[in-house]
């Protein structure tokens, strides 16, 4: 994923979003959009079975017609190669059955591993004087995070979190992508005034505050 599939404007209303957000309260907010989380190769090796399994039963089936039958036994054995690459290539270019062969845990634990690795990453915690909060959205997997540091978990809770999360996967299927994400930067702005943080003599941001993809 790059920066190209975000118009310009888009990109500029997110960071707006973001600096708007850091010069009303003392955080570093980082939002991120990743296309895929993990490459799953445990999906390729599924949909290879299925293949096989599936190709195999197909040439049974049309060993019955007599037509059929006549063909030689390389030209079947072909065919049965053929159809599970078919299968193969189908779960790379059809990504609701890369997900369904994939199962949803494994999709909400592999998004969350590389958030929590993205969060470190970013340096959105290095901040002494700011609470680190760094917002994960992942396109494949459908999948929304959101990381804080101790400071920020101790003004919101579990709960509060959830609901942002929660919020943004109904506006994916309603808005443009940048406008989800920069309604999830502006619900996380009303949670932090609803937490009366101090919005004077703010320390300084260090973070950038542009999209990461």
């Amino acid at each position: 994923m790059n920066k190209n599939l975000f118009l310009k404007e888009e990109l500029q209303a997110i960071e707006n979003a973001v600096e708007r957000v850091e010069n009303s309260y003392a955080v570093e907010l980082v939002p991120m959009f990743a296309n895929q989380s993990s490459e799953y190769p445990i999906a390729k090796f599924y949909s290879l079975l299925v293949g096989l399994f599936s190709g195999y039963v197909l040439l049974i089936i049309a060993n019955l017609s007599i037509s059929f039958s006549w063909f030689p036994m390389y030209v079947q054995g072909l065919l049965w190669i053929i159809w599970a690459l078919v299968c193969l290539i189908a779960v790379e270019i059809y990504a609701p059955l890369k997900r369904l062969l994939v199962g949803k845990s494994e999709l909400f634990e592999s998004s969350k591993k590389q958030a929590q690795y993205e969060y470190a990453k970013s340096g959105v915690n290095s901040n002494p004087d700011r609470m680190g909060i760094f917002l994960y959205l992942s396109f494949f997997e459908r999948k929304f995070h959101i990381v804080c540091d101790a400071k920020a978990a101790v003004i919101i809770s579990q709960e509060q979190w959830n609901t942002i999360s929660r919020s943004l996967s109904n506006d994916m299927k309603l808005l443009k992508t940048s406008e989800a994400i920069i309604k999830c930067i502006d619900s996380c702005g009303k949670l932090l005034k609803e937490a009366n943080l101090s919005s004077h003599n703010l320390p300084p941001s260090i973070v950038p505050n542009d999209l990461k993809v």
